[in-house]
């Protein structure tokens, strides 16, 4: 029985692993009911200033993702 329902997609267990955490988290704070179990691994509630995703977007737009890929190492 729980397997009919977790493959109909009704309910489901998440992991996931830094922003995917924070998918995680976002998706048992809004839908309770179908998560059954959570792991969050790595992650965290917020991941730097928003203004830093959109200028790193905004990179990667222009120049593709060699740039950002060059200091994932660092960070």
């Amino acid at each position: 029985m729980r397997l009919e329902t977790a493959t109909s997609g009704e309910e489901f267990g998440y992991a996931g692993i830094s922003l995917g955490g924070a998918v995680g988290t976002w998706l048992a704070v809004h839908h309770p009911e179908r998560v059954t179990s959570l792991a969050i691994l790595c992650s965290s509630a917020r991941f730097g200033r928003p203004d830093d995703w959109y200028d790193r977007a905004a990179l990667v737009r222009a120049e593709s993702t060699g740039p950002v890929a060059e200091t994932a190492p660092a960070r």
